[in-house]
């Protein structure tokens, strides 16, 4: 078996993150948000204008994350998911 030389290895890859520039990106902005806030705050950025966001059970939701309150029901999450896959291949096959 042969190596080849040409793709960059793990340890170059590292070095090159670590020497890119601080700039945006998922790293932590000027406030403190992680790249994981700086990925919603984009994205509540672009739904549209008047979008229904109930802000006040957004913040109760980060207090909770951040208290490590947070109780998630996979079953729940689950049954939603396949009940929207359900509904998506209905739709496909009216379509």
């Amino acid at each position: 078996m042969k190596i080849d030389s040409t793709t960059p290895s793990a340890i170059s890859l590292s070095k090159t993150r670590q020497q890119r520039p601080a700039g945006p990106g998922p790293a932590a902005g000027a406030s403190g948000e992680t790249g994981a806030a700086l990925s919603l705050s984009a994205l509540q950025a672009s739904e549209p204008a008047g979008a229904p966001i109930d802000s006040q059970r957004v913040a109760e939701i980060r207090q909770s994350i951040i208290d490590g309150k947070l109780q998630i029901n996979a079953e729940r999450i689950a049954d939603r998911l396949i009940e929207g896959a359900r509904e998506q291949l209905a739709q496909e096959r009216q379509s």
